[in-house]
């Protein structure tokens, strides 16, 4: 773990374009770090779309369904080897916000490692990136 105060310490370019993490099997996910600015950016547009559409007060149905879709925007970014019906499907974030949606787990998985910021750490970005 590098110092909190060492201004260069963290990956920041990969804050928003994301990094690997793995998943089951062969697949994996691109994350990008919780509070970046394309998911900010994305969450307001939605809420102004969204309260628009329905009025101010949302119900939590609708919260969630403008969260998942925030996050397939600006925290899910990319997969691979990920499957739909047995065959391997391209990232769309249409179907990533479906995909998290209806599965909490992956919900779960998605914003543990977007608030990982261990993972964004100069030495660990490199050590993914010498890898692939």
């Amino acid at each position: 773990m590098t110092n909190m105060l060492e201004l260069e310490s963290f990956d920041a370019d990969s804050f928003e374009t994301g990094i690997w993490f793995p998943v089951d099997g062969d697949s994996e996910l691109k994350i990008a770090r919780a509070g970046n600015a394309a998911y900010m950016q994305e969450y307001e547009r939605l809420e102004k779309s969204f309260r628009k559409e329905h009025g101010n007060k949302l119900t939590p149905e609708q919260r969630q369904s403008l969260n998942c879709q925030a996050m397939s925007v600006g925290l899910l970014k990319d997969w691979k080897n990920v499957t739909l019906k047995g065959e391997v499907t391209e990232y769309t974030p249409q179907l990533g916000a479906k995909y998290l949606k209806r599965n909490p787990k992956l919900l779960s998985y998605v914003l543990d490692k977007a608030n990982d910021l261990e993972a964004w750490e100069l030495e660990n970005v490199e050590d993914q990136k010498k890898k692939q």
